[in-house]
Formats: structure tokens, C-alpha cells, sequence
């Protein structure tokens, strides 16, 4: 799996790329043939307060699977993205299943 890791308007800490690689690889045991990852961070400025904003775009054979979300915190918002990419993963196996 290649990962690729974009700070979109800010430089990412070392604690940060941590829990990120902690959590994508954990995405193996779940499906073990993707190609790509491409996980980007951003913050968007909305009123006083900066959303976070974490996308994962994942390449399996066949299909590109999205997953986005954003809260105050990047580990708040990272965890829901992840849990959004591990639903839509099973809904693909299950797919290919049924072929």
C-alpha cells in the first residue's frame, strides 16, 4: 500500500503522523489488497474557531473509496473518517462476494 500524507495550509507534527499511521495500518486486516492511501489534512476557518478537516481517499482495485470529516480536533476527526472507510471497505468485500 503506498500512503500518501498532505498538510494542506499547515505543517503536521510528528504526534500527529503517528496516530495516523497507527490508524491506516490497521486498514490491512480489514482488506488486504488497496493500492493507494491518500490521507489530507486541512483547516478551514469558519467564524473564530478552525475545523479540521481529514479526507482519506482510498484506491482498491476497481473502486475509490472517500471518506471525509471534520470537527475541532484532528484525532476526533480522524477517527470518524477512519470508522466511515472501515463501513464502506465491508460494504465493498461484500460486494465482491456477491459477484
Amino acid at each position: 500500500m503506498n500512503v500518501k500524507i498532505q498538510s494542506i495550509r499547515f505543517k503536521a507534527d510528528q504526534k500527529l503522523v503517528d496516530y495516523l499511521e497507527k490508524k491506516y495500518e490497521k486498514l490491512d486486516k480489514y482488506f488486504d489488497r488497496i493500492v493507494d492511501l491518500d490521507i489530507k489534512l486541512s483547516l478551514e476557518k469558519t467564524g473564530q474557531v478552525q475545523d479540521k478537516i481529514v479526507e482519506f481517499v482510498l484506491k482498491v482495485p476497481g473502486e475509490t473509496i472517500v471518506s471525509k470529516s471534520s470537527d475541532k480536533a484532528f484525532e476526533t476527526a480522524i477517527d470518524e473518517s477512519y470508522d466511515k472507510l472501515k463501513i464502506q471497505i465491508k460494504k465493498y468485500k461484500e460486494k465482491l462476494r456477491q459477484r
